[in-house]
């Protein structure tokens, strides 16, 4: 049974559940067996085999894993030596939205005395673009809308405008990534920084930016878990102040970001 369930989803067995559940599980026993157990029993089998409740991840339909296969055993090792040869720093990069609608987490407190998180009623968005070192280095930068050339553009200026050294930078296939004059200004630029790109598409599905956890890794350790996607909703003004707009609220939405 435990093959069988770890095998595929409910629905590949003829049943009428399209994850697993405790209801698909005694479903599938009682079709299997004849024997139909109730729910906290059929509760401490799955414990018993291993099984614990998961949020389904998702991927895009059209992922190719070979091809993300190939670009973490191959690809970013040559990026990850040729960073260390020559002293450059690799820098993860992409866009996301920011909501106000913070989705908060349980909380212990006395029973009948649900914990009360006073908040804005009015709803708000932006969206933040930002990069990632392998040490953990956070920049990024606040605008609205959906993201522009001008504004990856200049989201890359900022960047080798406080680089010590040069930058390797690594973005998904958004075709604002290979914009025309994003490209031009790079290869102006080429003793500063260098964009590689993910495999085509390397994204697990929108929004979905694989537990983006900092955690230090050298340069030639393998890519951080975050390359599972790198979501891309975004746009941005090109003023100072603006990219100094970092509120609480925004950096409370920035810590949900790195930590999906």
């Amino acid at each position: 049974m435990r093959y069988l369930i770890a095998r595929g989803c409910p629905d590949q067995f003829g049943l009428s559940f399209a994850l697993w559940t405790r209801q698909a599980v005694r479903a599938l026993i009682a079709r299997e067996t004849g024997v139909w157990l109730t729910l906290p029993v059929v509760g401490r089998y799955l414990r018993a085999w291993g099984f614990t409740a998961q949020r389904p991840a998702r991927r895009a339909t059209e992922r190719q894993d070979e091809a993300v296969r190939a670009w973490l055993e191959n690809t970013y090792p040559a990026i990850a030596r040729k960073a260390k040869g020559h002293g450059c720093e690799i820098q993860w990069a992409d866009e996301t939205g920011l909501s106000s609608r913070a989705n908060y987490g349980r909380s212990f407190a006395p029973r009948g005395q649900t914990p009360v998180i006073r908040r804005p009623g009015k709803r708000f968005s932006q969206s933040m673009i930002s990069s990632l070192t392998n040490q953990g280095k956070l920049r990024f930068m606040i605008y609205e809308g959906a993201i522009k050339a001008p504004i990856f553009l200049n989201f890359l200026q900022r960047l080798v405008r406080e680089a010590a050294r040069k930058l390797f930078v690594i973005v998904d296939n958004l075709p604002v990534h290979r914009a025309h004059r994003v490209t031009a200004w790079v290869q102006d630029h080429a003793d500063q920084i260098e964009l590689f790109y993910l495999p085509s598409p390397a994204c697990a599905g929108a929004g979905s930016t694989a537990s983006r956890k900092a955690a230090p890794i050298t340069a030639t350790s393998p890519a951080p878990a975050t390359i599972r996607c790198l979501c891309s909703t975004s746009s941005a003004t090109s003023s100072d102040a603006h990219c100094g707009r970092a509120t609480s609220t925004v950096l409370t939405a920035g810590a949900r970001y790195w930590n999906r």
